[in-house]
């Protein structure tokens, strides 16, 4: 006859054992939860640091670009400036020119006649010059603005491109 050993001691070794495994299992889970952990911790920590150079390099580019621009403005401003005094000086010239006669079909009697020389505005009465020269100086005003925005755009577009290819 085979003797069965005492049953609180097989109940002892199965709670010991399932214990031990229990354990073990709840090591396990948190040595693995502290690996994923480390692991999101060190890759957050990789991506603010990166994030944290690119802001960086974005505000000096940024501060590069405001400081062109401002430097553009004010060679704009200083164009247009010296633009308004020469229109100032051209509509003080004109003022010598002869007042356009109540007539309508009267003709200033300086006005060259032929092919070349009537192309000239010399003939023009003191209204038609100054409109003209205005206008002259209004559509110049206009190219230089344009021709800044375009400076400027350029700029920024160009330091878009290195900011971008320097991230690959």
């Amino acid at each position: 006859m085979i003797a069965l050993p005492n049953p609180w001691l097989t109940l002892g070794a199965t709670v010991a054992v399932a214990a031990l495994s229990a354990y073990s299992y709840h090591a396990g889970q948190q040595a693995g939860k502290q690996d994923v952990q480390s692991a999101w911790d060190s890759e957050t920590i990789k991506i603010s640091e990166a994030s944290l150079r690119v802001s960086a390099q974005t505000r000096i580019n940024e501060r590069a670009l405001q400081d062109a621009a401002d430097q553009e403005k004010k060679e704009n401003a200083n164009k247009i400036e010296n633009l308004r005094s020469r229109l100032t000086a051209s509509l003080d010239e004109l003022r010598k020119r002869p007042a356009r006669p109540s007539g309508a079909n009267d003709v200033p009697s300086a006005a060259p006649v032929g092919p070349i020389a009537s192309g000239t505005g010399a003939g023009l009465y003191g209204e038609d010059a100054r409109f003209l020269i205005g206008e002259a100086a209004r559509a110049t005003t206009i190219l230089l603005q344009r021709d800044s925005c375009y400076r400027l755009y350029e700029a920024a577009r160009s330091s878009l491109i290195k900011l971008g290819s320097s991230k690959e």
